[in-house]
């Protein structure tokens, strides 16, 4: 269990059993394939306060800008989170399907989370210090392609100019599979990592 505050007032949250499929959450050079994107590590502090966010930087050139893992993603229902810091970009995306690009983009600056493609959702949420944790849930009816990718963002789920110096900051992607929704952070250190049910 983990406690949560309500006013003044700690409360029990009961989560259930999950796993975070994505074996590298934090250090994002290490199992993540890139796509027009160089990846710093250790660039600014996390939402927890340590110096291990990383920073996505775009390649200068015409094209989709994202970091990738693979896992086996079945035809259940299946949530993607990760936090975001705006940089010199303020959106970022999720992409849940190779086919079509859909997912969700999310605004950093206007708060916004814009899902697309069949059985997505999404919502952001501020965890304070200009963080944000960006999740897209998808129902189970599209085929995900074993595929999650997070895209630097310049207003839509498609390909554009980079300038090869703009991006933004990411830490802590969880992917949750037979789940409608997401749980609290469960950081991993190159494996899957399974957090007991309350």
């Amino acid at each position: 269990p983990r406690l949560d505050y309500d006013g003044d007032c700690p409360s029990l949250l009961l989560e259930p059993q999950r796993t975070n499929a994505v074996s590298q959450s934090e250090y994002l050079n290490a199992i993540w394939g890139t796509t027009s994107v160089s990846v710093t590590s250790n660039a600014a502090l996390s939402p927890q306060g340590v110096q291990n966010a990383a920073k996505l930087i775009e390649e200068d050139a015409l094209s989709f800008h994202f970091i990738s893992f693979g896992a086996t993603i079945n035809a259940e229902p299946t949530t993607f989170s990760f936090y975001a810091k705006a940089a010199e970009r303020t959106s970022v995306s999720a992409f849940l399907s190779q086919s079509g690009n859909v997912g969700a983009i999310f605004d950093l600056s206007a708060e916004t989370a814009t899902a697309s493609g069949t059985g997505n959702t999404a919502s952001i949420e501020s965890v304070g210090n200009d963080w944000y944790r960006c999740i897209v849930t998808n129902d189970g009816s599209a085929d995900l392609n074993n595929s999650v990718r997070i895209g630097i963002q310049n207003g839509a789920l498609n390909s554009y100019q980079g300038d090869g110096t703009s991006g933004v900051y990411i830490w802590g992607a969880q992917l949750e599979i037979n789940a409608s929704y997401a749980t609290s952070y469960i950081p991993t250190y190159g494996t899957s990592v399974t957090r007991n049910g309350d």
